[in-house]
């Protein structure tokens, strides 16, 4: 079925468990937009997993998800989201100087420093750059862009990464989890815990690879914006992220105030 029926699907009993990804039904559960990451919140996977497992993330989110007969096993920490253009980087007024192809609340974080931003379909980005109707780009993670071959038309990797990492989440019908015994519970959770270590090193060895063959074969540079860029598009972003906390007061408003107060204790803005 469509990857964005899952949350109904598993709380109807349709399916028993999905392997899913909020921000595709943020429009009935506005925190699941937070879930998969906010632009310059969280900055690696230590950070992410921190977020949801020892400061109350992860307890605000099964209260969202249970309201729809949910129940929700965990986070799943995917690949980070990254920039690439076809000219170097190496500041915001190099950035305003271009029109870059990126979705969601990360463009209305780069349209707040002054940024052109457009959205074009994945299929298609490939000849829009190529041909000069986009500049820069952020689609998903190195490993994409290498599948892609998105480094024949974009020689330049921009750090740090708006989101990193993106996260998915592990799902199971709230009548199926409460039959089941305390001990397996336990264990289901144990194994999810288990299945994010395993799959962030998947994602940090494939990424590393794909940076690897992108720089030694195909002539991509990393660039690196200074830290007050950084800050600036940090400090553009909280007032993104209040857009969201507007949307409910329940469950996003809190899972923003929690999100800035974190960042906030992880030193990357005052």
């Amino acid at each position: 079925m469509p990857a964005t029926e899952h949350l109904t699907a598993v709380g109807a009993g349709m399916i028993e468990m999905s392997l899913g990804y909020g921000g595709y039904w943020s429009g009935v559960m506005p925190v699941g937009d937070i879930e998969t990451g906010l632009p310059f919140g969280w900055r690696n996977s230590a950070e992410a997993a921190s977020f949801f497992y020892n400061f109350g993330f992860l307890d605000l989110l099964r209260a969202a998800y249970a309201e729809h007969n949910v129940y929700y096993i965990g986070p799943i920490l995917d690949g980070p989201y990254c920039f690439m253009s076809r000219d170097p980087i190496s500041s915001l007024d190099d950035m305003k100087r271009m029109t870059a192809r990126i979705a969601g609340p990360s463009a209305d974080v780069l349209a707040e420093v002054g940024v052109s931003t457009t959205y074009i379909p994945a299929g298609e980005l490939y000849l829009a750059v190529s041909t000069g109707v986009v500049d820069a780009f952020a689609l998903g993670s190195p490993v994409t862009y290498n599948e892609m071959k998105l480094y024949e038309v974009a020689k330049y990797l921009i750090n740090p990464p708006i989101v990193d990492p993106l996260v998915c989440n592990l799902l199971i019908n709230m009548d199926v989890w409460n039959a089941l015994p305390d001990d397996l519970k336990v264990i289901i959770e144990q194994v999810s815990l288990a299945n994010n270590e395993r799959n962030n090193a998947y994602w940090q060895i494939e990424n590393s690879y794909a940076i690897d063959k992108m720089t030694t074969e195909n002539g991509v540079s990393s660039m690196t914006l200074p830290p007050e860029d950084v800050l600036k598009l940090t400090e553009a972003s909280f007032g993104v992220w209040d857009e969201f906390a507007a949307k409910d007061a329940t469950y996003a408003g809190p899972a923003v105030k929690m999100l800035k107060d974190f960042v906030k204790l992880m030193g990357h803005i005052n």
